[in-house]
């Protein structure tokens, strides 16, 4: 083989990888994912058609929006109408000798309320009246309608005794205080316990927002605020996911995101913030999807806040 063709064969050669490097080039351009998540085209469908909004969440609903959730007990019992328990009967701080159950949380109208007994004791007898009281609210938590108040009588407690069934009147965004009172030969209250229920109208009006809708390729954080306007009380965990509009759909970036197990309660009137990852996102059109959940009820949300990534 002549010099001169081996100079030419040298150079074809070259030519070829030169033109394999730009053809593999060419092809990875127009479908590899963010950071090397692979081809964006194959990623799975997000969540098709999302609002950063749902139901009316400009009007905040006040009841029974308020914030007993975060009062201490030994406050709001007194505003109830309640004395303090005392441990003489009902379990508290190592001393007594029932647990209890009263129905507390977010109801619908019309559901069961129960008060219940368990003795820790063989044999036990408490023999004692209990005074049931089941009284509606005000948003200042005071007593506003007495709905019930009877006697009932304990004499042999054994390990669940349900002591007490009603129901809730049929009555929408309405706040009631169930207590059990257990009364003294004396006539006087020994012990007490006393549990919220909040009766709201089942939906969700809430919004969601990100402190900005354009970020740089380089930021690694952003921050998106819950808002919450009744009269549910919501529930969610500190999880999302991120979805990329790719050739007009919504596609979820598969990120290896890790997450806490916590379980939040946004009360009505209140906002959460959260730490939203925003590591190995390219240029782009993108939105966090956020679930929300309302307590006690089975009412569920998906909410979306859009933003742009750009280089």
């Amino acid at each position: 083989m002549g010099k001169g063709s081996w100079k030419k064969r040298r150079r074809y050669a070259a030519l070829l990888l030169a033109f394999g490097l730009l053809a593999g080039c060419g092809a990875g351009a127009g479908g590899e994912g963010d950071g090397g998540l692979g081809d964006e085209r194959t990623w799975a469908a997000g969540s098709g058609e999302l609002s950063s909004r749902i139901g009316n969440p400009d009007n905040a609903v006040s009841a029974p929006a308020n914030d007993a959730g975060n009062i201490a007990a030994e406050e709001w019992w007194t505003l109830a109408g309640y004395g303090q328990p005392t441990g003489k009967w009902f379990l508290q701080d190592g001393a007594g000798h029932l647990g209890y159950g009263l129905t507390a949380g977010t109801h619908r109208p019309g559901d069961a309320v129960t008060v219940e007994l368990f003795a820790h004791e063989a044999d036990f007898r408490l023999d004692r009246d209990i005074r049931i009281r089941l009284t509606e609210l005000t948003d200042e938590l005071e007593p506003a309608a007495v709905i019930l108040d009877t006697i009932v009588h304990a004499g042999p407690v054994g390990s669940h005794e349900v002591v007490y069934t009603g129901t809730l009147p049929d009555k929408l965004n309405a706040l009631y205080v169930l207590g059990a009172e257990i009364v003294g030969e004396d006539g006087g209250t020994e012990d007490t316990r006393a549990a919220l229920i909040r009766v709201p109208a089942p939906e969700i009006n809430a919004s969601v927002r990100l402190d900005r809708t354009v970020y740089g390729s380089g930021e690694e954080t952003a921050v998106l605020a819950v808002m919450n306007a009744g009269p549910t009380v919501l529930t969610f965990g500190v999880d999302y996911h991120i979805e990329k509009k790719v050739d007009g759909e919504w596609r979820i970036v598969p990120l290896d995101l890790a997450f806490d197990s916590i379980g939040l309660m946004l009360q009505p009137g209140q906002q959460h913030e959260l730490k939203v990852h925003l590591g190995g996102l390219g240029p782009g059109e993108y939105r966090v999807v956020k679930p929300l959940r309302a307590e006690g009820l089975d009412l569920t949300a998906e909410l979306a806040a859009e933003f742009t990534i750009e280089s």
